[in-house]
């Protein structure tokens, strides 16, 4: 498993969406990047231990028994979640996308927009404290496949079957820790 600590490149841009309409737009800086290198601590290890082992009996981390448990949070919730934090979590997104779909799904025929975009957040929750999220996230791709897609002209994709990755990722609130929920790893979703 890769576990990341974030840099944003200078020239970084995303969308933060939700079902219920909130967008937000960004453009990333050097004080960003240095304050995600700073969320780093001794302790990230332990965060990742413990949701591994709970997603081991609880895939969903739904269940009444979990060490662990995931709730969605609300537009309200969302919304007591500062600017910043949302940043950093979308940043952490794009961060494993950029690192890890070249060597998985990109080596297939899809390409990807690279413009991440958070379809869902959840809270998770151990020993009633919030110690961090789940997060699924997408990204407009294409299926290459099938059409005649040329990497030097990108209005080629136009003729390709579009679609979305999805993926989620776990992060940790207090370290910034991430990494890939193993259940929900990237798959291109067709459009219909």
């Amino acid at each position: 498993m890769n576990k990341f600590n974030f840099s944003a490149p200078n020239n970084f841009f995303c969308s933060l969406f939700f079902a219920f309409g909130l967008v937000i737009h960004f453009s990333s800086a050097e004080s960003l990047a240095q304050s995600m290198e700073a969320m780093t601590t001794a302790n990230s290890s332990s965060f990742d231990s413990l949701i591994l082992e709970a997603v081991k009996t609880c895939k969903n981390l739904r269940c009444e028994d979990s060490s662990v448990r995931a709730k969605i949070l609300s537009k309200s919730e969302l919304g007591e979640l500062s600017a910043d934090n949302l940043k950093k979590i979308t940043l952490a997104c794009q961060e494993i996308a950029e690192i890890e779909w070249p060597e998985t799904i990109l080596d297939g025929p899809y390409v990807a927009s690279f413009k991440i975009q958070i379809s869902r957040v959840e809270a998770l929750i151990h020993l009633n404290k919030r110690i961090g999220f789940r997060v699924t996230y997408v990204d407009q791709a294409w299926e290459t496949e099938n059409c005649k897609y040329n990497p030097e002209k990108p209005n080629t994709l136009s003729e390709c079957k579009p679609g979305l990755f999805v993926e989620s990722a776990f992060i940790s609130a207090s370290t910034g820790e991430a990494f890939r929920d193993p259940n929900s790893v990237v798959e291109f979703i067709p459009k219909k």
